[in-house]
């Protein structure tokens, strides 16, 4: 749903671009405000909130209902709301909010999701982008470039809505971290064969760049984010990672100028801190990002209040319910 919500985002801006090309700024806006509209109005006026905001806020009969809302048509779900009930009883902080922060089960995932905001933040994709759609000049925005950007995220949402219905979350996004990192350590090296000016194999890098990060990394970190917050403790760790993240950003587009100051340089240094960054990135998700696929929402907590208390090994493509597993049959 998280890549469905990206590609729709993505297909906005390009409607929004061609309106801008065609026509005037002001013809965008109009666009724009036709696709916010209808969107909002479903959003505040149809949509339900989530069974499992509303469980926790103990509303059961909404929580029934929006379960239902949901699922559709689906006969009978006494079984998943057992189930969302049993994962929020056993949720860190189910008995006292205050009383949990310090837990290493709480900490750990707050951490790790602030860290993955920083280094996916360090590879540089805000100026990458920048001085892709100002034609490597850094002064005007070009809007044929900003028509092929948005024609880029519209393409990497499609690969990873792919590669994330068949192969999970983790995967996306080691994939995403890997391709990355090598489009910018490519970048890097031709920094130093070839000059920015008229470049095409700098066009060709970048856009290479972007599809990678907005293919398997964009889509999906937000949805990380979530997973990675207890359920108890959303509110200061979503808050948290992302004013990390907008606070990341804003430096990005300080810097902007200051790379073009000496473009050829500025591009070498970004492009080996973006590699580097992208490379770190892929060694933390392989790590201590859990792979669960088809799991509830909320499945990363327990997975990380079982390994801290002991009864789960921390393994890169292993889940916590797949290890009882193991250990039962072993036994």
């Amino acid at each position: 749903m998280a890549v469905v919500i990206y590609l729709i985002e993505a297909t906005g801006e390009l409607l929004a671009t061609l309106a801008m090309t065609q026509f005037n700024i002001q013809a965008a806006s109009f666009v724009c405000l036709g696709l916010m509209l209808p969107c909002l109005a479903c959003t505040t006026c149809f949509a339900p909130e989530s069974p499992r905001f509303l469980l926790w806020r103990d509303k059961k009969t909404e929580c029934v209902e929006s379960l239902q809302w949901v699922r559709g048509d689906m006969p009978d779900i006494r079984i998943e709301f057992t189930q969302l009930s049993e994962y929020l009883s056993r949720s860190v902080g189910a008995g006292g909010v205050f009383d949990s922060l310090t837990k290493r089960s709480v900490l750990a995932p707050a951490v790790l999701s602030v860290f993955l905001v920083i280094i996916s933040s360090c590879n540089g994709v805000v100026i990458f982008n920048l001085i892709f759609v100002t034609e490597l000049r850094g002064t005007l925005i070009s809007e044929n470039m900003m028509l092929v950007a948005a024609a880029l995220k519209i393409g990497g949402s499609l690969v990873g809505l792919l590669i994330v219905s068949r192969y999970g979350l983790k995967m996306l996004l080691l994939l995403g971290f890997a391709s990355s990192s090598a489009a910018c350590l490519f970048l890097a090296l031709l920094s130093h064969l070839t000059t920015l000016e008229n470049s095409w194999p700098c066009y060709i890098s970048l856009c290479l760049f972007l599809l990678c990060h907005q293919g398997g990394v964009e889509p999906v970190l937000w949805l990380l984010i979530v997973e990675l917050s207890p359920i108890f403790h959303t509110m200061w760790v979503i808050t948290l990672s992302s004013a990390t993240f907008w606070a990341f950003s804003l430096v990005q587009v300080m810097t902007f100028p200051l790379i073009m100051q000496l473009p050829s340089l500025g591009l070498s240094i970004l492009s080996w801190t973006g590699s580097a960054s992208a490379a770190l990135a892929y060694a933390v998700t392989l790590w201590f990002v859990p792979d669960l696929r088809k799991q509830q929402l909320g499945s990363m907590e327990h997975h990380f209040k079982d390994f801290f208390s002991g009864d789960t090994k921390l393994k890169t493509f292993q889940t916590s319910h797949q290890s009882r597993l193991s250990e039962t049959y072993s036994a």
